[in-house]
């Protein structure tokens, strides 16, 4: 039999829901966009605990970020070429395909 616990708000009774999930395989890209969910689009959050696909979507946004991330670099070495050595213009290639990962990704 399975037990639900339930949480009193104005008189009225609503189960808690409370997702079995690790956040550490979200990564660090599933771990913003979670915490952005809970924030700002709980309906959404809510709709993907329930259904159960909140970890799979997670996962696949870190997956998708990551990826981003990297074409991203690549696209801004062949337009700037560097030495291994030139740990300004890498460090400047990650900054600016981080930003258009939080908002066109996390942020979005």
């Amino acid at each position: 039999m399975i037990s639900i616990d339930y949480i009193e708000i104005d008189g009225l009774l609503y189960p808690k829901i409370s997702p079995a999930y690790n956040e550490t395989v979200f990564g660090k890209y599933g771990r913003l966009r979670k915490n952005y969910l809970e924030k700002y689009k709980q309906e959404l959050y809510f709709r993907l605990i329930i259904e159960r696909k909140l970890s799979d979507y997670l996962i696949d946004l870190n997956e998708r970020a990551y990826q981003l991330l990297n074409d991203l670099e690549c696209a801004y070495f062949e337009k700037y070429p560097f030495e291994k050595r030139d740990l300004y213009i890498r460090n400047q290639a990650r900054a600016y395909a981080e930003e258009i990962v939080l908002h066109d990704i996390v942020y979005s």
